[in-house]
């Protein structure tokens, strides 16, 4: 201040500079506070939660042996080790299942102590891969959970065999003949197989262009394959079907192919004049007078099923043993038309017609 007691210029811009700092600081000292706020709000929500249930809710469980990779004679020994830091009253459960499936069975009848220890009986299993899973549940029914990894059981099971395999084509309903383009169903019967998979059975299809194929379904008991369209490797003859069962059991099944069709020949009535059932002359035409004599020649690599006589396509009479002979006895006059289908073993059909005029007026000869 001056001898008159006012403030100079020079004093009051020092003035100005110290009130603008001093509140520089404090908008500073505020986003820092705010800052630090939602750090404390963002740990709190993300990391405390965390921290208290894995350390106070869930007890923990450690499955000791056996292992991934172990092999089990008989019976074995399951270890383990369970704690909770609330709770020193677990119960233990022990699990297992097949490989690959979704269902397991418990080893125990009743709930376990947990003493750490429990001998694992497994002789009436079949062979194969398992898993073993084991669970500590507190007084609060939360659980704590480990599992084996893949374990394997040894039991020398020759009961576990391959009782009956079958085959059967489900477009002609035959167990012995198939053709390309049928769809084949085809099982195979195990005994004490509940507790193997289907992964370890096999069937050899190289004879219709597949190789070593898993069945489509497996119930514990029935194997089944269905095989659509089928593509035969050869156009005739006996092909075989190897079944495999975890390389403990095998198994042969054979069946017919045959994509060849029935040669027909119709040799009576062909080409000449009949009468009552006896060619007199040979002619480019046909004229029949009284019955019609039929006599149809066919053959066939592995057989004939049936020939079926139609006549102006209506069915007159099917034929199931040779000799394939008729004598057609109706009041016909004019043209008409036979018809003749023949099918053999595998389903392969054939067909045949040809007209003839025919004058049996009385239908007595």
């Amino acid at each position: 201040m001056n001898e008159k007691g006012f403030v100079e210029r020079t004093q009051v811009k020092e003035i100005i500079c110290l009130v603008n700092t001093k509140e520089k600081k404090a908008k500073l000292y505020r986003k820092y506070f705010v800052i630090g706020i939602i750090f404390v709000m963002i740990y709190s929500t993300l990391f405390s939660p965390l921290m208290i249930i894995s350390a106070d809710e869930y007890p923990t469980v450690i499955l000791l042996s056996p292992l991934q990779g172990s092999i089990i004679k008989k019976s074995v020994l399951v270890s383990w080790e369970a704690f909770d830091s609330k709770d020193d009253s677990l119960q233990i459960y022990i699990y297992c299942n097949n490989q690959a499936e979704d269902t397991w069975f418990r080893i125990h009848d009743q709930a376990l102590d947990n003493t750490g220890e429990y001998v694992w009986d497994c002789s009436d299993l079949s062979d194969g891969h398992y898993f073993l899973k084991i669970e500590a549940m507190n007084s609060e029914k939360k659980l704590g959970i480990d599992n084996s990894g893949l374990i394997h059981i040894d039991n020398d099971n020759s009961n576990l065999r391959i009782s009956k395999t079958s085959i059967v084509n489900l477009d002609t309903g035959s167990n012995k003949y198939v053709r390309n383009g049928d769809t084949l169903r085809i099982t195979a019967t195990i005994v004490n197989g509940n507790h193997i998979i289907r992964e370890q059975i096999t069937a050899d299809l190289n004879c219709f262009g597949l190789d070593l194929v898993i069945p489509d379904m497996f119930d514990g008991s029935v194997a089944t394959w269905d095989i659509l369209f089928v593509s035969c490797q050869i156009k005739d003859g006996l092909v075989s079907i190897f079944f495999n069962l975890d390389f403990l059991d095998q198994s042969t099944l054979e069946i017919t192919v045959d994509n060849t069709e029935p040669i027909v020949n119709v040799s009576s009535p062909v080409g000449g004049l009949y009468v009552f059932s006896k060619k007199i002359i040979p002619l480019k035409s046909t004229f029949i007078i009284g019955k019609i004599p039929l006599t149809i020649q066919v053959d066939d690599n592995f057989g004939i099923s049936y020939v079926r006589v139609n006549l102006d396509g209506i069915l007159y009479e099917t034929l199931y043993d040779g000799p394939y002979e008729l004598k057609i006895n109706k009041r016909l006059v004019g043209t008409h038309r036979l018809t003749i289908n023949v099918e053999d073993f595998a389903g392969n059909i054939v067909s045949q017609t040809f007209s003839f005029r025919v004058f049996n007026f009385m239908s007595i000869f």
